[in-house]
C-alpha cells in the first residue's frame, strides 16, 4: 500500500468515527464486536481490576456485552470474552487469510459491469438530450423568421416548450444514472482498499502504534459477532 493509500484510510475512518466509549489504549476490538447471544449489542473491554496495575501492554482486560453490564443476567446471559485471547485469534486469522480469495470474492468485475452499465445508459441519454436540444433550436430559430402576427408562432412556442420538458425529464434521468454510475464505482474501489488493506495489515501490522492497529482493523473488520461459543468473522465487503 502506498503513502496515499494509507492517508486516504485514515481519511475513512475520521469520517467514521465510533462512540468515544468504546476507545482504550488495551483493547484492539472495543466496539467491533457483537453479542449476538441478546440481539447483536455492541460488546466493550472492561479491565480486570485485580490486575489493573499491570503494565498498559500486559493488562488483563475482557470484552462484555453492554446489555449485560446495564441490565443484568436476565437481559443476557451470554459468555465474556477473555481480552487478550480474542484480540490474537482475530489478528491471526487476518494473518491467514488469503487476500486472493478475498478477490474473488468480493468479485471486482462484477463492481465495474456495474458502473460501466450505469455510464452507458447516462451517455445515451445524453445523445437524446442532444438531439432535442438541436430541434429545439431549430424551432426556436424558426420563430425568428415567423410573422409574429402569424398563428404558427403559438403552435411553434409549444413545440419548444413541450421539447424543453422533455430534456427536463431525460436530464434528471442523466443524474440519476450518473449517481447510480458514481456508487458502484465506489463499491469497486470500496472492494479493492480492503484488499489494499489486508495485504498492508499481514506486512505492517506489528511494527504499527496501538492507534495504529486500531485504526486498520476497523477498516478491514466489517463486524465480528460473538454468540457465547464461537466468533463469526466477517470483512468489509463481504457478502455474510
Amino acid at each position: 500500500m502506498t503513502g496515499a493509500d494509507w492517508v486516504a484510510t485514515q481519511n475513512i475512518l475520521a469520517k467514521n468515527k465510533r462512540e468515544p466509549y468504546t476507545y482504550t489504549k488495551y483493547a484492539l476490538l472495543s466496539g467491533i464486536i457483537e453479542c449476538t447471544h441478546c440481539g447483536g449489542c455492541v460488546m466493550f473491554s472492561k479491565l480486570d481490576t485485580r490486575y489493573n496495575k499491570e503494565s498498559e501492554n500486559d493488562r488483563r482486560f475482557g470484552y462484555y456485552c453492554r446489555n449485560k453490564l446495564r441490565y443484568g443476567l436476565k437481559i443476557c446471559s451470554g459468555k465474556n470474552l477473555i481480552g487478550k485471547n480474542t484480540d490474537e485469534e482475530v489478528i491471526k486469522y487476518l494473518m491467514n487469510y488469503n487476500e486472493n480469495d478475498l478477490r474473488k470474492g468480493l468479485d471486482i468485475k462484477r463492481f465495474t459491469r456495474k458502473a460501466n452499465k450505469f455510464k452507458d445508459k447516462a451517455e445515451e441519454v445524453h445523445f437524446k438530450i442532444m438531439e432535442l436540444k438541436n430541434q429545439q433550436d431549430k424551432y426556436i430559430e424558426h420563430l425568428l423568421t415567423v410573422d409574429k402576427r402569424s398563428p404558427l408562432i403559438k403552435k411553434v412556442e409549444v413545440k419548444v416548450q413541450e421539447l424543453e420538458k422533455q430534456i427536463e425529464n431525460l436530464q434528471a434521468q442523466k443524474r440519476v444514472y450518473e449517481t447510480q454510475s458514481e456508487f458502484a464505482f465506489d463499491e469497486k474501489t470500496n472492494v479493492e482498499l480492503v484488499i489494499k488493506n489486508l495485504k498492508f495489515f499481514k506486512e505492517n501490522f506489528y511494527s504499527l502504534d496501538f492507534d495504529e492497529k486500531k485504526s486498520l482493523l476497523r477498516l478491514i473488520l466489517k463486524k465480528i459477532s460473538w454468540n457465547g461459543n464461537k466468533l463469526d468473522i466477517i470483512l468489509n465487503g463481504q457478502q455474510k
